[in-house]
């Protein structure tokens, strides 16, 4: 994580300071490697990655010092403004600001210097509209591994989930967005309610976590609930892999259920034939487990999440699996 969002900080660096009136967006650290978004004034054309590149390996060179400061919101808001940086705003007491020569911004920890992010490689520059443009990258800590996965990405990129999804009407892109269609919301009420005939029999579905489900909780020794967390129109950075807060399926039995519910969810994988993995915490019965999926980039994702503690909750992400399906098996 450390590596990746330094490397976004050096690119953020190398933009900032190759382009006059850029103004910073934020970026961050994803799993195939790291994005910056930013504000031009002008188009910046995508064949100015390599000149983007070549700046990111001058910063490299010089190893630069990558200093953290946590300020509260309104020290951190003027001390943006005195640096020309806009200050996007934070609800939390303190803010942590990344600082490497004349590149400053909102952002989080990273590494003490631009040097260890040398093994990079920029993908694309993503118009998103009104003048916001996405730069995306992977890095890794050696050539060999950095080799490895761009020959990875080359063989796989095209069946990745976002394009199997256009291609078959799925969802749509506008202005930056990706938006379901209704064959894509089609295919996701069938997969809901395959999860739901598979390990949700008897269950009673409700629309909240609030008093109301407290109540059926101590009531009812299996309990279904399915959420709308956010509007169907956003996806995360990554696509439906990475979305956090989409529709979920979630379950609650009790806890002498719980191998009975591990044979349920394997079962039901074995059905859509994923090939998943199994990680343990806690000792006793007690603690979660999580079933994982590779993506064909070899990307573990969490497809569901079982935790064992007066209860067994089991939470299953409709999209990811969505996703996953549409990567891995069509």
């Amino acid at each position: 994580m450390a590596l990746r969002r330094t490397a976004a900080y050096v690119a953020a660096a190398a933009v900032y300071e190759t382009f006059p009136g850029v103004s910073l967006l934020g970026g961050d650290a994803i799993s195939t490697g790291f994005f910056y978004d930013f504000y031009f004034p002008h188009l910046l054309h995508p064949e100015l990655l390599p000149q983007i590149e070549e700046k990111m390996r001058q910063i490299m060179r010089e190893r630069r010092e990558i200093r953290t400061m946590e300020m509260v919101p309104v020290s951190a808001k003027e001390f943006l403004k005195a640096q020309g940086h806009a200050y996007r705003g934070a609800k939390e007491e303190l803010v942590t600001l990344v600082q490497m020569g004349s590149f400053v911004d909102q952002g989080g920890p990273a590494a003490s210097n631009s040097a260890v992010c040398a093994c990079f490689k920029l993908f694309s520059c993503q118009n998103l509209g009104d003048g916001r443009l996405r730069i995306t990258g992977t890095v890794h800590p050696t050539k060999e591994a950095l080799k490895s996965f761009l020959k990875a990405w080359s063989t796989y990129g095209h069946k990745r989930h976002e394009t199997r999804g256009l291609e078959l009407g799925l969802w749509k892109q506008i202005a930056g967005e990706w938006v379901w269609l209704p064959p894509g919301l089609t295919r996701r009420a069938e997969l809901l309610s395959f999860f739901k005939k598979n390990l949700g029999e008897g269950s009673v579905e409700i629309a909240s976590s609030g008093k109301h489900y407290q109540e059926l909780l101590r009531e009812t020794p299996r309990l279904l609930e399915v959420r709308e967390r956010s509007a169907p129109s956003f996806w995360g950075e990554e696509g439906l892999l990475s979305l956090e807060g989409g529709l979920e399926l979630k379950i609650l039995t009790s806890l002498e259920n719980i191998n009975s519910s591990l044979q349920s969810i394997e079962k039901t994988f074995n059905i859509l034939t994923f090939r998943y993995s199994l990680s343990l915490e806690g000792k006793g019965g007690k603690g979660s487990r999580s079933f994982e999926v590779e993506d064909l980039l070899g990307r573990a994702w969490k497809v569901a999440t079982l935790k064992a503690k007066e209860l067994v909750e089991i939470s299953i992400p409709i999209e990811r699996n969505l996703a996953l399906l549409l990567e891995l098996c069509t």
